[in-house]
């Protein structure tokens, strides 16, 4: 990751799954996550999402950003990586996106091994597979999503325990009714019957029966 040092502070564009593009300055980069601000915000973008990226094309190659000293996250820049971004993101206010045409707003409630629970006001609880998520962007300081008091936010619930593993966790839900991505559409909302390996089965209103793989699922959160 030693060739990037030559784009830090420069203008460059990205294109991420789904043919989405950002454009912003390189202000950081870990071994799995590149950060760029954009004007407005920091973006925190694993690797694993990014297709490709360049030198942003312009007659000076400027975008006229003036980067404020201080980031939406703070750590070591030799301790910057995907995982240690959520770690420092707990209870931070955040931004973040995995799929479809919107994003959660609220904040990272725990890291686990290869998900994490992320608390929003609208959607609550929502457990989110560390393979999907493809930005998070931190709160300015003393944002507070939709304008909430703090104390619509629940306080550190040390009692809530989770699985390990998100496969793991999708089992502890089994006869709850659950959204897989949000219900995305309508064959993704129904009463988590059972989970066997990777396949689980979710009951539709009618009794109709559908299977799904967990390795493409991206969210999951009670109904």
């Amino acid at each position: 990751m030693d060739n990037l040092t030559c784009l830090l502070g420069k203008n460059i564009e990205l294109e991420l799954s789904g043919k989405i593009q950002h454009i912003g300055i390189l202000t950081d980069f870990g071994k799995d996550i590149l950060v760029i601000y954009n004007g407005e915000k920091f973006l925190y973008i694993p690797l694993t999402h990014i297709h490709h990226f360049q030198l942003y094309q312009t007659m000076d190659n400027s975008l006229d950003i003036e980067v404020p000293e201080k980031s939406g996250l703070e750590m070591p820049a030799d301790r910057i990586s995907y995982r240690n971004t959520l770690y420092n993101a707990k209870g931070i206010f955040s931004e973040i996106y995995v799929a479809g045409n919107h994003s959660f707003h609220g904040y990272v409630r725990n890291v686990l091994s290869d998900y994490f629970v992320f608390y929003s006001p609208i959607h609550r609880m929502v457990f989110i597979s560390l393979y999907h998520l493809k930005w998070l962007i931190p709160y300015p300081d003393n944002r507070i999503p939709y304008s909430l008091h703090t104390d619509r936010f629940p306080a550190d619930e040390s009692a809530i325990t989770f699985a390990r593993t998100f496969k793991e966790q999708i089992k502890k839900m089994e006869g709850r009714m659950v959204m897989l991505d949000l219900g995305e559409t309508a064959n993704k909302a129904g009463l988590l019957s059972k989970v066997d390996d990777t396949i689980i089965e979710l009951v539709m209103p009618y009794e109709q029966k559908l299977y799904w793989n967990t390795q493409h699922i991206k969210t999951i959160s009670m109904a």
